[in-house]
């Protein structure tokens, strides 16, 4: 039987997709377009490769030609959550905003905890000025993040009841990661609030991202140049 007739990819197509892989690694995007082209010879519908594809052209600022890949990958693959949420972010590139939308919502409605796709339909939001929606999309990523690091704490919990505590250790370090992983979260939603001139609510996220993270200089500086500015605004109006 023909392995075409089984829906699997050739193992020449295989080597072609792991050759342009190692290239897209090495950001030489044009020659990893050669090989996966190489691929889809060997096997047409090599989802993976339509994606991969995709994602090169985007890194070479070929935006419609990374939207029909991902459109190949999708006709193959309808609920393949990463080719809709790449095509996604290249219409948000391209300035077809609520067309992104329409893709986030569509890896939403197969998963509503795709932290991806809320992250970028928040952004998208906040590009039509739809803020009150914006932070509705980071309050969940936010929610979803915390109810992740929950299991990993009572995870840990149990192991250390058990007296595993090397075990134990690890999985609060995993719930520590995905708190932190928060931080981003909150600066989005801090720019919606100072967007909106919720300035003390504002704050408020920035603080808690600096909790989660108090040696980031990146955030202190952040909040030091918005003190800076608030505080210079606040002169200008008293």
């Amino acid at each position: 039987m023909c392995l075409s007739k089984l829906k699997i990819p050739s193992i020449e197509a295989r080597f072609y997709f792991k050759r342009g892989r190692e290239f897209f690694k090495q950001k030489r995007f044009q020659e990893a377009i050669h090989y996966f082209n190489k691929a889809l010879d060997n096997y047409s519908a090599y989802t993976n490769v339509w994606n991969y594809k995709g994602n090169a052209y985007y890194e070479l600022g070929r935006y419609e030609e990374a939207v029909n890949c991902y459109n190949r990958a999708i006709e193959l693959k309808p609920k393949y959550a990463q080719a809709w949420n790449n095509k996604g972010l290249t219409l948000f590139k391209l300035e077809k905003v609520e067309e992104a939308i329409y893709c986030f919502n569509r890896v939403l409605d197969n998963n509503p905890k795709n932290i991806i796709a809320w992250k970028y339909k928040g952004k998208a939001l906040i590009k039509l000025t739809e803020f009150k929606e914006a932070l509705n999309c980071f309050d969940t990523i936010i929610d979803i993040k915390k109810s992740y690091a929950r299991i990993w704490e009572r995870k840990s919990k149990d192991f250390y009841k058990q007296n595993k505590t090397r075990v134990a250790l690890d999985y609060f370090n995993i719930a520590k990661n995905i708190k932190n992983k928060n931080i981003d979260a909150l600066v989005n939603k801090s720019k919606i609030l100072f967007k909106m001139g919720k300035i003390d609510q504002g704050f408020n996220c920035i603080d808690l991202a600096i909790k989660l993270d108090p040696d980031d200089i990146n955030l202190l500086e952040k909040r030091e140049d918005l003190k800076d500015r608030y505080l210079k605004l606040e002169e200008v109006i008293n």
